[in-house]
This record gives structure tokens, sequence and C-alpha cells, in this order.
């Protein structure tokens, strides 16, 4: 992957895969990303990625989210090197996004906002809860 960034203009984004910042730092001693997509509900959650943000800022190199959108949104907003926040308006490709989530903020201009609520200020949608209740 190192060799296929110093190959191209084109920016490397990868980290989606990987499940610990260790599997991050490799990365980066490999000088191989411009940006990491590490997902925080498979590295070990909250803290996990953030360590994993930490050797990003020292390295230089951009961070952000696999998918879930709903999370990502704080972690990005909370360091100075966080870029773009993935999500998919397709309800069959992410239903997640489009139904279990009640309080979604609109996205405007390809941005929405991260919100003031406690926590990560997330509402279930109590009929979806319902109906996959096991």
């Amino acid at each position: 992957m190192a060799r296929v960034r110093h190959a191209t203009r084109i920016p490397v984004t990868a980290g989606q895969s990987e499940i610990t910042s260790h599997g991050v730092r490799r990365m980066l001693d490999a000088g191989a990303v411009d940006f990491v997509n590490l997902d925080a509900s498979e590295c070990g959650g909250v803290s996990e990625w953030r360590r994993a943000a930490a050797l990003c800022a020292t390295a230089g190199v951009e961070m952000a989210h696999h998918e879930e959108s709903q999370i990502s949104r704080h972690l990005l907003a909370a360091i100075s090197h966080g870029t773009y926040v993935e999500c998919f308006a397709d309800p069959e490709r992410d239903p997640v996004w489009q139904t279990m989530w009640a309080n979604r903020p609109r996205v405007r201009d390809g941005m929405f906002a991260v919100g003031a609520e406690p926590g990560f200020g997330l509402v279930l949608d109590e009929a979806m809860v319902q109906k996959y209740r096991a």
C-alpha cells in the first residue's frame, strides 16, 4: 500500500479492517496512508479509536471513520485532524442510518451538526426496537 501511495497523487485511505491502534501504527510507520478510517465499533471502542487518532496526529495523517455516523460525528469533531463522516443514503445499503436513529440530523451541503445532547445524543426509534427485540 505504501508503494501505491507513493506512486500516485491520489490520497490513500485505509484502516476500516484494522482492529487495534497497533495495526494503525504499522500503516503509519510504513507511510502507507493519507487518511485512516478506523471503525470504533471494530477496534475496541472509543478509547482505542482515540489512541489511533493520537498516533495519526503525531504522524500528520488525517482521521476519518468507517460508517456509524451517529458515533463518528462526535469522535471526528473532537480532534483537529478529523475529516469526513461516512453514511449511506440508500436504505437497502444501510437501514440503520435510515430507521434506527430517530433524531438523525438532516444532511445539508454535505454536512450535519454534531448536536449538543448528552453522550452521543442518539435517540433510538422505539418502533424499530420493538420490531427487532428478542
